[in-house]
């Protein structure tokens, strides 16, 4: 159970990058916006990866 919700959540995070990228690219975000953003996505990436490692 805990590998499929680490392999769901890697797919949400890599699902949801593409998506990030392109609403910068249209609408722009403020100077830290787009680093936090990088930075969840990244913490959720490495729970997902420790899940499914276990």
């Amino acid at each position: 159970m805990k590998q499929q919700i680490g392999w769901l959540m890697q797919l949400l995070v890599l699902g949801a990058l593409p998506g990030l990228i392109m609403y910068d690219y249209t609408f722009g975000f403020k100077k830290l916006e787009m680093p936090a953003a990088l930075l969840i996505c990244s913490a959720i990436f490495m729970l997902g990866t420790n899940l499914r490692g276990k």
